[in-house]
């Protein structure tokens, strides 16, 4: 048995109900736990079980990270409530009356400035999770394609959006009017909270509670004027607190992540054992490649067993040879293919800072003073932008170029993004 809470219900009725016909895009959440994918998920399978034949949008920043998590809750949201379906791969959701809801990464790519895949698209309506994530580029095309069969059944169009609190559009779009009672009448923000939603497990109460000051302000209090956006990107770093000396443990993995720029290329170097994170070293080499950094790491760290990840652009070809980046490492390292775990997508940046700067309040680690030298300049001088990512535009400043910084943002997605699975809500 499906049920909702209140807060849900009110969002459930503004897209359903024609007395709401007037509001086109519905902003929902501002913190955590306030059942935001179970939302809609759920508006989608009553619109499609009502509309037979109509189309419609699941959509996330990627379409790896929406497999991970909305996909997950509509199966939970689908089964609660004994809903007859169809999931094939590439093709999205089908159910028996002919409606369809597709899958869509909503990430901007440069080769793809104007999202044409989505200006193809005809929609009857789309729910965005975690709509902060995305371009507000992206979330108007997107509103652009509804339009498919809407008069057929009656509708107007409807674009759901989900998120966190956010410094960037979804703030200016929504929040702000909304604060100021100014906004636009075809547009709605409904905040829930933790405490709205009675079915939340007091578990994931006390996970909120463990997060840094500000994601706690953010995810549990719905408080969008708590974002520290200027300053240092990484703020939970306190030398006397993570600062030592590290010594490397032959009995235990050695974990490398990459950052392939040429001036410099770096490689961060950790092991985690004992419910513990250290930092052997940051290596930062100037007019490097691959093949040298690799044997240079050989010397350094004779008969180690590696794990590997890093920037996804490793995937790509070196100007110097046809291989890929990772393809050398795991030639020159002698690794195997389970030993090389990078991602199929680098980590969102907001959820970057955030798993960062929690991992740095909350969980012991060391880096050794000296070896990580590097990796300790960027966490004390890269800057952060007013929308939260870590300025590195001027690659002649050192403050800005944030390699090192990049290589730990990396490792922490790739071994401790269990860390930030609370937000999948």
């Amino acid at each position: 048995m499906i049920e909702l809470s209140p807060r849900q219900t009110q969002a459930f009725d503004v897209l359903t109900e024609p007395k709401h016909s007037q509001i086109s895009e519905l902003l929902y959440g501002g913190g955590a736990g306030g059942g935001k994918s179970y939302l809609g998920c759920i508006w989608l399978i009553y619109q499609c079980a009502n509309c037979p034949d109509t189309r419609w949008v699941m959509g996330r920043n990627t379409l790896h990270t929406l497999k991970e998590t909305t996909l997950n809750s509509f199966f939970q949201v689908a089964k609660a409530g004994n809903v007859r379906y169809r999931y094939i791969e590439n093709k999205g959701i089908l159910f028996p009356n002919g409606s369809q809801i597709l899958l869509k990464d909503l990430a901007y790519y440069p080769s793809d400035p104007e999202f044409d895949e989505l200006g193809s698209l005809e929609i009857t309506g789309a729910f965005v999770d975690e709509c902060n994530q995305i371009t507000e580029k992206a979330w108007n095309i997107l509103s652009s394609r509804i339009r498919y069969k809407l008069d057929e059944y009656g509708l107007t169009p409807k674009i759901l959006g989900t998120c966190n609190p956010a410094r960037n559009w979804v703030f200016s779009r929504f929040y702000e009017p909304f604060v100021e009672k100014r906004l636009d009448a075809n547009k709605m923000f409904i905040q829930a909270l933790v405490d709205d939603n009675p079915r939340i497990s007091k578990f994931y109460v006390s996970q909120l509670d463990n997060l840094d000051e500000m994601s706690r302000e953010r995810l549990k209090k719905g408080n969008w004027d708590f974002l520290d956006i200027s300053g240092n990107w990484v703020y939970s770093y306190r030398p006397e607190l993570h600062t030592g000396k590290v010594e490397l443990n032959r009995s235990e993995v050695v974990r490398l992540s990459f950052d392939f720029n040429r001036n410099p290329i770096a490689c961060h170097v950790s092991q985690h054992y004992d419910n513990h994170y250290y930092g052997l070293e940051q290596i930062e080499i100037d007019n490097c490649t691959t093949y040298q950094l690799c044997n240079e790491i050989k010397a350094r760290y004779p008969g180690c067993f590696f794990n590997v990840t890093g920037d996804i652009s490793g995937k790509a070809a070196t100007t110097v040879s046809r291989l890929q980046n990772f393809d050398i490492i795991k030639y020159v390292l002698e690794l195997r293919d389970a030993q090389m775990q990078y991602s199929g997508a680098n980590p969102p940046l907001a959820e970057s800072r955030m798993l960062v700067n929690a991992m740095l309040e909350r969980y012991p680690t060391t880096f050794d003073k000296v070896k990580c030298a590097p990796l300790l300049r960027d966490f004390e001088t890269v800057k952060s932008d007013n929308e939260g990512r870590p300025i590195k535009t001027n690659r002649n400043n050192i403050e800005e170029r944030a390699d090192c910084l990049d290589t730990f943002r990396y490792t922490m997605h790739r071994w401790f993004g269990d860390f930030l699975k609370i937000l999948a809500s």
